[in-house]
């Protein structure tokens, strides 16, 4: 009785007024009510003109935004929101405190079932980032499928760093302090061990890549959260 009663009062902290905006702003009424999306009330908007698609089944809190995290050290971080293009959550998400979803025109940023990602992460999308479904990002994760800057060809000003879709699998754990760049996949089952730098495709399922080398140490493997 006391685990429920403290599991409500908790739940009715996290209905800021940032949460009944976000609902209401993108669900219908009878959707909304359920505000099935929590968003802490450190949280910036810096956008919100773009598109929000959830699964039909909603559940009461099923997407937070900006609660909890790995590291103690980002927890007064503000988590930055801009959505401008499409952002799809297919199911239970969880974005950790000083996070940063930033999704700029045209960009889609997909998100399978049962993600979460720890403090400090930085989903940037131009063009296209999808995840599979039960997804784990450690802290202070850069994923970005552009350079932001242009770089051109100087003898005939060719355009060379487009931005590139990322497609990331399901059942992939992404260690702290690593970076996915454009243009790249990561199959199923994948580790991307701490400080590992993805710029290039990880083809091989259930494995384990490391370093800015992107070396793989493993193959074979299964991990559990």
């Amino acid at each position: 009785m006391k685990h429920k009663i403290y599991s409500t009062f908790t739940f009715i902290k996290r209905i800021t007024l940032k949460s009944l905006w976000i609902n209401f702003k993108y669900l219908k009424f009878k959707e909304a009510i359920r505000l099935p999306i929590l968003v802490h009330k450190k949280t910036k908007f810096l956008s919100l003109k773009g598109r929000i698609e959830l699964p039909k089944k909603l559940k009461t809190g099923m997407i937070k935004i900006g609660y909890g995290g790995a590291a103690f050290d980002y927890k007064n971080l503000p988590t930055i929101l801009q959505i401008e293009g499409t952002l799809r959550l297919k199911g239970n998400t969880s974005f950790g405190n000083g996070s940063t979803i930033s999704i700029l025109n045209n960009g889609e940023l997909t998100i399978g079932k049962n993600f979460s990602s720890g403090s400090n992460t930085k989903l940037l999308c131009r063009k296209k980032i999808e995840f599979g479904d039960d997804c784990l990002l450690s802290w202070n994760i850069t994923i970005m499928d552009t350079d932001f800057h242009k770089i051109f060809n100087s003898h005939d000003d060719r355009h060379i760093n487009i931005p590139s879709p990322i497609k990331i699998g399901s059942k992939v754990w992404v260690g702290c302090h690593s970076m996915i760049l454009k243009g790249t996949t990561i199959n199923d089952g994948n580790i991307i061990a701490a400080n590992t730098t993805v710029s290039k495709d990880i083809n091989e399922n259930n494995a384990i890549s490391a370093s800015n080398k992107q070396t793989l140490i493993k193959s074979n493997i299964y991990w559990q959260a």
